[in-house]
């Protein structure tokens, strides 16, 4: 049982886990093969007819006996499972910068912890900040209105020596997932990625209901 979800009833359990699950998939638009893998897996699993289209939707398919009668109406329920994001955009010998993936002030991701994820598979931590973050050093901070290229990805990667920078690891379009921070509180979700994740989360609950009713 997830932390923080006592009281909650068992279905409203399923949710959150389900939730944490998709939460902690990295899929920033453009960048939703994990998702994707888990949706086709699951469906998979649980014996569920599906389809994956060309721009990478999932699509499961419950028809029971009868369904193709005459006057029988087919139901489409849907949500998306990709969230906002970022791209690199330029790199640096010190520091990464990005474009948003999606309509989202800098304000929203200042300090967020994120993730790089390069071509050849590797991902590389880092956080989201203003390119002089320091108060106390930069006055014009406090009542600067930022934007987007005011902000850079500070790396947690350690590089080999003077000469090495983060160039040497990190291209332009590698993509940037942020970081969900997944918690449960008394009960309440607090994480990213809310939209539309949760929608799906109860959707995938609920084809257990839709399962027993054709099988």
């Amino acid at each position: 049982m997830t932390s923080g979800t006592e009281g909650l009833s068992p279905t409203a359990r399923k949710i959150v886990d389900y939730i944490q699950t998709l939460v902690e998939i990295p899929s920033p638009t453009g960048f939703t093969g994990r998702v994707t893998d888990f949706l086709v897996k699951n469906a998979e699993s649980k014996g569920i007819k599906y389809e994956k289209t060309r721009k990478g939707a999932v699509m499961y398919r419950f028809e029971a006996e009868g369904d193709r009668a005459e006057g029988v109406r087919s139901v489409n329920l849907a949500s998306h499972v990709d969230t906002l994001g970022a791209i690199v955009r330029r790199v640096e010998k010190d520091k990464v910068k990005f474009d948003g993936l999606g309509g989202y002030p800098p304000e929203y991701v200042i300090g967020n912890c994120c993730t790089i994820h390069t071509f050849d598979g590797r991902e590389i931590s880092g956080t989201i900040l203003p390119g002089n973050p320091s108060v106390h050093v930069n006055k014009d901070l406090k009542e600067k209105k930022l934007k987007q290229q005011d902000l850079v990805v500070r790396m947690d990667l350690r590089l080999r020596d003077d000469e090495d920078g983060l160039n040497n690891y990190i291209e332009v379009g590698n993509f940037i997932s942020f970081d969900p921070g997944f918690e449960v509180v008394n009960g309440f979700v607090k994480t990213r990625h809310l939209d539309d994740k949760a929608s799906a989360a109860i959707l995938l609950l609920h084809l257990r209901s839709l399962l027993s009713k054709i099988n």
